[in-house]
Order: structure tokens, then sequence, then C-alpha cells
């Protein structure tokens, strides 16, 4: 993804942009388990992910981010916004 937020989705599936035996891809299953390295390998853009979501007695389910302390150039894609919840 680029700054004016545009950009191209890219296919997580065997033998395309680099998901190949030789890069450790067997096969969709080592894909779905290893997706983030996935990601890596076709380019795809870093953002935090969330890590956890529960829902609260008032129905709320706000999910839990894992940041990234590498992640330290903003993007459209990826803004690091401050979360009131950490």
């Amino acid at each position: 993804m680029v700054d004016d937020g545009s950009g191209e989705w890219l296919a997580l599936a065997p033998g395309r942009n680099g998901l190949t035996r030789d890069n450790g891809f067997e096969d969709l299953a080592d894909i779905l388990i290893n997706t983030r390295l996935a990601a890596d390998v076709t380019g795809a853009t870093k953002m935090d992910r969330p890590e956890w979501g529960a829902v609260d007695p008032d129905c709320n389910a706000p999910p839990r981010w894992r940041r990234f302390p590498s992640l330290r150039q903003e993007n459209t894609s990826a803004p690091r916004i401050r979360l009131r919840s950490g």
C-alpha cells in the first residue's frame, strides 16, 4: 500500500508471489499456518495485528492489538495512533 491509500491485493496461494517450496511453503496448509511469514515473502505492508478479542458485559468486543516496535514509519495503511487501552 502507498500513502494515498491505494494498493494491490496479493494472492497468498501456493506457487504464487514467491510462496513456493523453495521458500518453505509446501502447500496451502503451510501458508495458512504461517500467514504472517507468507505475507512477508510477498512483500505485503507490515501492520499491527489483533492479538485477542473478547466480549465485555456491554456487548462490546474491542480487540487487543499487538504493536510491533519495528514499525516506526507511519503510513496510511498502518497508522500509529495512540490506543486508549494501551
